[in-house]
């Protein structure tokens, strides 16, 4: 009989301590809830700022190529009583939009070079939209230079290369563009080298104007720099 009474004690202690940790059960499942919706949470946002950064990465390096297709030469004068050097030539060149977003171009300024030195004033393109699906726009700016001084040794150099009856010139392009990604626009800078020998003939060419000659290009390349 007491032996019976021990077992009921027993049993009613167990019901009661049941009772006791249940809540606490519930309290513990909330928090184990709680801090994994919290992490979840964490994972999905450190996810999508990666994606997002590396979309920004993507647009900060667009795919465009950009190709020098022609130059008409029109002056190309150097005296050397002053060491200066007058040049008037327009020059096309296109870009081509290999990437898979759509580009704005804020203005493009384009100037020519020789040897590093400056020859012509930076010509200012207009605002141009570039979409995607591998479209082509081509420009054809004029840029001037008059009387730009030259130091002696690139004067010097100027003339060896105009008796040899090649040039090599570079023409150089610093664009500003801009695109949106998710919703964010982002503007970044370009600056583009279209290097080219530039050939000259003589006053009897039929290509000559003036002291210049109308050079047409088999599709030069430029790389960015």
């Amino acid at each position: 009989m007491a032996f019976r009474e021990e077992q009921i004690t027993s049993v009613e202690d167990n019901q009661r301590k049941r009772k006791l940790t249940t809540p606490q059960t519930i309290i513990v499942c909330v928090v184990y809830l709680f801090c994994f919706l919290i992490l979840s949470f964490i994972a999905g946002s450190i996810i999508y700022i990666l994606i997002f950064v590396s979309d920004l990465l993507v647009a900060s390096s667009p795919e465009l190529a950009f190709t020098l297709n022609n130059v008409n030469l029109y002056t190309f004068n150097f005296s050397n009583v002053t060491s200066t050097l007058t040049s008037n030539l327009q020059i096309t060149f296109s870009c081509k939009n290999i990437d898979s977003g759509d580009y704005h171009f804020d203005g493009i300024d384009v100037y020519a070079s020789y040897r590093g030195q400056t020859i012509t004033l930076p010509t200012i393109i207009p605002p141009t939209f570039m979409p995607e699906s591998e479209d082509v726009v081509v420009w054809s700016p004029y840029l001037n230079g008059t009387e730009v001084p030259l130091p002696p040794s690139l004067a010097s150099s100027l003339i060896q290369d105009e008796a040899a009856g090649t040039v090599l010139m570079d023409f150089m392009l610093t664009a500003r563009l801009s695109s949106k990604v998710d919703g964010v626009k982002v503007k970044n800078r370009l600056k583009v080298n279209c290097p080219s020998y530039v050939m000259f003939g003589n006053r009897n060419d039929t290509n000559v104007i003036g002291w210049a000659v109308k050079h047409p290009f088999e599709n030069e390349g430029c790389h960015e720099v």
